[in-house]
């Protein structure tokens, strides 16, 4: 199934995902731009919620930047840094280190994925609800014609699991985040990280 929604992002300019749901309150809580080039991602950015957002933005072949509201500049965040935006200069939907995935379950309209993924995986968009977690468990739901992504669900386990299946049976689930995604026919804007604080 990922190599089909590769095939499909690899004609798409970019795309969105926008941070709507938190724990148990929905609302806008920040979004992910990813410019793509023939499937590949070549730039990142998040921007957080509010009137003064923080941003995260990422380049390939380098490190990750963050400006904090208060500030004119950016600070270079270390590889270590859980917020450090890891899917730049890979191939969409993959993450870097890749992942386990169950089979596919079809709908009338939607394929249904469901993978595991290490902890700091989609890190930025469960917060502030963070805390240290094994693996996080990500729910894609697919456009059955175009294969592009239209939402994903972000869970954790308290304790941790070796297996992903039953979904519903992880026990209890928290650190939740839903993100509704947007394929971009053009290519989107991301700053440049300049200049860098000193």
């Amino acid at each position: 199934m990922f190599a089909r929604m590769h095939a499909a992002y690899r004609h798409a300019a970019g795309v969105e995902l926008l941070v709507t749901r938190r724990g148990q309150t929905t609302g806008a809580f920040g979004h992910f731009v990813i410019s793509l080039t023939g499937g590949v991602a070549t730039a990142e950015e998040f921007i957080g919620a509010g009137a003064n957002p923080t941003t995260v933005v990422a380049r390939a072949g380098g490190p990750t930047y963050l400006q904090p509201p208060t500030l004119k500049c950016w600070r270079r965040l270390a590889s270590s840094d859980p917020r450090t935006l890891e899917d730049v200069g890979v191939a969409f939907p993959y993450g870097r280190e890749g992942g386990k995935a169950m089979p596919p379950r079809q709908t009338a309209r939607s394929w249904i994925l469901r993978t595991e993924n290490r902890e700091r995986f989609w890190y930025l968009a469960t917060q502030p609800l963070y805390a240290p977690t094994p693996k996080r468990f990500i729910v894609y739901t697919i456009d059955a014609k175009s294969h592009f992504i239209e939402s994903m669900s972000v869970q954790a386990a308290e304790n941790g699991t070796r297996s992903i299946a039953p979904h519903s049976a992880l026990r209890p689930v928290w650190l939740t985040a839903r993100l509704q995604a947007m394929t971009l026919a053009t290519t989107p804007k991301i700053p440049d990280p300049t200049p860098v604080c000193r």
